[in-house]
């Protein structure tokens, strides 16, 4: 309640200072729009969307950027067109534009394959940090689940009873129930021993 009514107070000091009412009073002045002006407003939009579609596709279409080709592509389509204006026989450099495309693909497929060990080791790495974060969840959760034991144990049935009776109770009625354990299974053996002498007197007779 205290640090609300601090706030408050320092919400109002502000308000004196920076001349909030006024920026409130503009707020409440804000023009609400018709239905006729929003639907202009709307054209508007769309249109300058199509506008900055249009640009787009022009500057895709105009500013194309040259592929930057490498001394070694440069020198051999030299010499293809050297020797197809001579008349030379072309079968050469076909082979050796086709080893040079060879190449070229060999090395995109090393650059995808880099790139894509790159993305596993990072992958790996989030995996890692995952893990570690993982690993101290786990750790916090058993040491809370041990402690749960430990204080349940401390509680315990017996512990609380005695706290709750008195020992010497307890312990009297434990004697009781005993004893009455003991006396019952006294006359169960009894009954049963005079059973066992009555067949055994009518065997004899």
């Amino acid at each position: 309640m205290k640090k609300n009514k601090k706030k408050e107070q320092r919400k109002k000091k502000k308000f004196e200072k920076n001349n909030y009412n006024k920026k409130e009073e503009k707020k409440k002045k804000k023009k609400v729009l018709t239905r006729t002006e929003k639907n202009t407003k709307k054209e508007e939009g769309e249109n300058k969307e199509e506008e900055n579609l249009a640009l787009k596709v022009k500057h895709k279409y105009f500013n194309k950027k040259k592929k930057k080709t490498t001394k070694k592509q440069r020198n051999l389509s030299a010499l293809i067109r050297y020797k197809n204006t001579k008349g030379f026989n072309t079968k050469q450099g076909e082979q050796e534009e086709e080893t040079q495309k060879e190449e070229e693909g060999e090395n995109k497929e090393k650059q995808n394959w880099v790139q894509k060990k790159t993305k596993k080791d990072k992958k790996r790495g989030k995996r890692k940090e995952r893990k570690k974060i993982w690993k101290r969840r786990t750790r916090t959760r058993r040491r809370k689940g041990r402690n749960r034991k430990r204080r349940r144990i401390r509680r315990g049935g017996k512990e609380k009873k005695e706290r709750k009776f008195g020992k010497e109770e307890l312990e009297q009625e434990g004697g009781k129930e005993e004893e009455e354990a003991k006396a019952e299974e006294e006359e169960f053996i009894g009954e049963i021993l005079a059973a066992l002498e009555e067949l055994l007197l009518a065997e004899r007779f």
